[in-house]
C-alpha cells in the first residue's frame, strides 16, 4: 500500500519535471504583454465607438442643417434608433469583456483568469457580429417598409440597399482585422502559461 503511494508520488514528480518552468522574467514579460494587449483592445474599442458616434452625429447635423423635411428626419431617426438598439448593448458587453483582462481577483490563478477572459472576449465578439448582422437585416426591413424610402428613385434605393449589404458582408472581416490579432496574441500567452 505504502509502496504504491510512493510509486504514484514518484511518477507524478517525474511528470512535473518534464514540463518547462517559466522564470520570473518570462512571467513578467507575459504579464506585460497581456497588459499591452488590454490597452490596445480598449483603444481600438474606443476608436470604434468614436468613429460610429462621429458618423451618426455628423449625419444628424447634416440632416438638420440641410433643412430636410419631416419625412427625411423621421426616416433618418428610424435608422439611427435601429442601429443604437443593437449597437449599445453589444458594445457594452464587448467593453465588459475587454475590461475582464484587468486582474482584479488575485486569488484566481493567472491561467484560469486569462482563459476565462479570452473565451469571454471571443463570445462577446460573436455577439457583436450577430448584433451587427441583425442591425443590417432590420435596416433592410425598415428600408423596404418605409413609404418615404419606397417613393425615392430606383438608383437611390439600389444604392442604399447595396450599402447595407456591403456593410453586412464586411462586418466579419473588419472585426477579425481589428480584434483578431490581439486575440491571437492573448491565445499564445495563454498557451505559454499552460505549458509552463
Amino acid at each position: 500500500m505504502e509502496s504504491a503511494n510512493l510509486q504514484r508520488l514518484w511518477q507524478s514528480q517525474e511528470l512535473n519535471t518534464s514540463r518547462k518552468v517559466l522564470d520570473q522574467a518570462s512571467l513578467d514579460r507575459i504579464a506585460s504583454n497581456i497588459r499591452k494587449s488590454h490597452r490596445r483592445l480598449l483603444r481600438k474599442l474606443y476608436m470604434e465607438i468614436f468613429a460610429g458616434l462621429s458618423i451618426y452625429i455628423g449625419a444628424g447635423l447634416l440632416l438638420f442643417i440641410s433643412q430636410s423635411g419631416q419625412k427625411e428626419i423621421l426616416f433618418a431617426l428610424k435608422i439611427i434608433l435601429l442601429t443604437a438598439l443593437f449597437a449599445i448593448p453589444s458594445i457594452l458587453l464587448l467593453h465588459q469583456s475587454v475590461s475582464a483582462f484587468r486582474m482584479s481577483d488575485y486569488a484566481v490563478p493567472l491561467v484560469s483568469h486569462l482563459k476565462k477572459a479570452v473565451n469571454g472576449l471571443k463570445k462577446s465578439l460573436r455577439i457583436y457580429l450577430y448584433a451587427g448582422l441583425l442591425t443590417c437585416l432590420f435596416i433592410i426591413i425598415a428600408l423596404l417598409t418605409d413609404r418615404y424610402f419606397l417613393s425615392q428613385t430606383m438608383w437611390l434605393k439600389a444604392c442604399a440597399l447595396f450599402y447595407v449589404v456591403v456593410m453586412a458582408a464586411l462586418l466579419s472581416p473588419v472585426l477579425n482585422h481589428i480584434y483578431g490579432k490581439e486575440i491571437n496574441l492573448l491565445q499564445q500567452r495563454l498557451e505559454e502559461l499552460e505549458n509552463s
